[in-house]
């Protein structure tokens, strides 16, 4: 029997391979898109965290009320709140993005208050 062309069996076979390794390349897009959005989101976070210390360093006394010991939300502080100056963009979408800052005094010297500055939001899951 002459045989010049494929059959069935084998145009089908060619193709579930064609499917798997097209399946596997786009499971990989998908996952370090994925991967470059957490990295994103994070410098983003990162950046607004050093937003806020350059406000509080530059527009607070040491005896101000926004410097006071304990937790504080900016979106009750009175220049941190302002438009503009909280999380926005890409972050600000996401789902229960949130910026607190919490204020301490150095135990020994009592004359340095250490601010420390969280940025919380969750990741959407594609």
């Amino acid at each position: 029997m002459n045989k010049k062309g494929l059959t069935l069996v084998e145009i089908m076979i060619a193709v579930v391979i064609v499917l798997v390794t097209a399946a596997g390349t786009l499971g990989a897009f998908v996952g370090g898109r994925q991967l470059m959005d957490r990295s994103r989101h994070r410098l983003q976070a990162e950046n607004f965290a050093r937003e806020t210390l350059d406000k509080l360093r530059c527009v607070y006394q040491y005896d101000s009320s926004a410097l006071d010991q304990g937790d504080h939300d900016s979106l009750t502080d009175p220049v941190i709140c302002l438009p503009g100056n909280t999380i926005r963009g890409e972050l600000q979408d996401l789902n229960a993005a949130a910026l607190t800052y919490s204020v301490s005094e150095e135990p020994e010297t009592g004359s340095y208050k250490e601010v420390t500055v969280h940025v919380q939001w969750t990741e959407v899951e594609l």
